[in-house]
């Protein structure tokens, strides 16, 4: 399978900014509404970019990312490539009680951050 990863750290201001973490792709939140967290960015980018997406491998992470797991970019990189060939979706959680206790990624939001 030929595949490209690409691993995003969306970022806030200034100091989010400064503080993307080598391996990751700085991703501009800077002007998304408040109101849509992290959903700004994500959607943004995928729909300006979806037709040169093909046999893309993406993620997107908060800027706690590596405060909340301990894992850097490059382990995250190299963990995926190792099982990239039989995998369809990769799921990363410092909270995995959380995560299991929901369906998906949509009802875990509403349920935190409802409305």
């Amino acid at each position: 399978m030929n595949t490209s990863l690409m691993l995003f750290q969306i970022y806030y201001d200034e100091d989010t900014k400064a503080q993307v973490e080598p391996g990751f792709i700085g991703l501009d939140n800077t002007s998304g509404p408040s109101w849509a967290f992290e959903a700004h960015p994500i959607c943004k980018f995928l729909s300006t970019n979806i037709l040169k997406l093909e046999n893309q491998w993406l993620g997107f992470f908060s800027p706690k990312f590596r405060e909340k797991t301990n894992v850097r970019a490059d382990d995250l990189k190299n963990a995926i490539q190792r099982h990239v060939a039989n995998t369809d979706v990769f799921l990363i959680s410092s909270f995995w009680e959380q995560a299991a206790g929901c369906l998906n990624v949509w009802q875990h939001g509403e349920f935190h951050h409802p409305g």
